[in-house]
């Protein structure tokens, strides 16, 4: 239910917030439709990590006020290089 660029700030500082979280950037639907998404890059060591650390951001967007349709589009695991 984002609709404006403080809407924009206060949920890409909620979602740093959460632990694992290398990146987080959200933006707006286009063509000023209400809503929006957001990229998040995580470190995680396992697939209960990933889980764990999903199920706290949909926890943060919600904490922050935009509980309201939000949904997990899709996660990828990109391994780490050492």
């Amino acid at each position: 239910s984002m609709g404006c660029v403080a809407c924009i700030n206060t949920i890409d500082w909620s979602l740093r917030q959460v632990g694992g979280v290398r990146h987080a950037e959200s933006s707006l639907n286009p063509f000023g439709a209400k809503g929006g998404q957001a990229e998040i890059q995580i470190a995680a060591m396992s697939e209960d990590d990933v889980d764990g650390i999903v199920e706290t951001l949909v926890g943060a967007v919600g904490s922050a006020g935009f509980a309201d349709g939000t949904e997990v589009e899709s996660v990828s695991v990109i391994p780490n290089k050492v």
